[in-house]
């Protein structure tokens, strides 16, 4: 009639040592995902493309669910938009977006209970290295042409004229400025590997304060053939940004589960 509860004494003491402990000592990891760009240029619904984001990280964990970590970073972002007046303007823009940097993180482990998973939270600190490139290109017509009051003018029609101007204007620049972000993740223990873990995270990446760049304009007016172009150099500003990146990636403990019971 004792045999059930004395059957159920080792599953027990398998599952409280199965549990995901918090890790000890020093830990390598590496995850590789999705970004998404929320900049007014870069957003999606501006015609901003998802990129790519790869992290790696140096940490050792204190005790009590604490780490601390090293992290670098790097990120992109396009965005394209051929044609910003469907097909009348002859207007389109390109521009991407390249962030590298290193952060200083905080993390704590949360205790799920649950033996296949450790769920975590942090935040960091640090410095990112942003570079903003754009081109604008367009074709309009000339004031002095009858059909430039017209905003229903095709393209075709405008070459046609005879009477027409073009213009590009390029953004570029590069600069170190602060950064934060947030992170919540989950780490999945690999039995069969001790001290390997998977891991999936969603970061949130903020960079405030504006950020200077170049300006170059050249600027074509055509009349009866002939061309005159003109050209500008100026400064502009890109607007602070943030990034929302999914990552999944691999954590390796080098005190592993084996090393630890000995």
């Amino acid at each position: 009639m004792r045999l059930r509860p004395l059957l159920s004494l080792p599953f027990a003491a398998w599952s409280c040592s199965a549990l995901a402990q918090p890790l000890q000592g020093l830990y390598l990891g590496a995850g590789a995902g999705v970004n998404l760009a929320s900049d007014d240029w870069a957003a999606p619904s501006a015609g901003g493309r998802p990129g790519p984001a790869v992290v790696g990280s140096l940490g050792h964990a204190v005790g009590h669910g604490l780490r601390l970590e090293l992290e670098g970073a790097y990120r992109r972002n396009d965005a394209r938009d051929r044609d910003l007046a469907d097909g009348q303007s002859g207007l389109s823009s390109r521009a991407s977006r390249q962030r590298h940097g290193a952060m200083a993180n905080a993390f704590l482990d949360l205790d799920a209970g649950l033996p296949w998973v450790r769920p975590y939270l942090g935040g960091g600190l640090g410095v990112q290295w942003v570079r903003d490139r754009g081109t604008v290109e367009g074709i309009g017509l000339l004031r002095s042409d009858p059909l430039s009051d017209r905003s229903d003018t095709r393209l075709a029609d405008r070459v046609a004229s005879g009477a027409y101007q073009t213009f590009r204007q390029r953004a570029e620049g590069t600069g170190a400025r602060f950064a934060y972000q947030a992170v919540a993740g989950a780490a999945f223990p690999v039995a069969a590997a001790p001290g390997l873990s998977l891991t999936l995270e969603y970061r949130f990446l903020g960079v405030p304060g504006a950020r200077r760049v170049a300006v170059e304009e050249t600027d074509t007016a055509v009349r009866g053939g002939r061309a005159a172009s003109s050209a500008w150099r100026g400064e502009g500003w890109a607007g602070p940004g943030s990034d929302h990146s999914v990552l999944l990636g691999l954590r390796y403990e080098f005190l592993s589960g084996a090393a630890r019971g000995g």
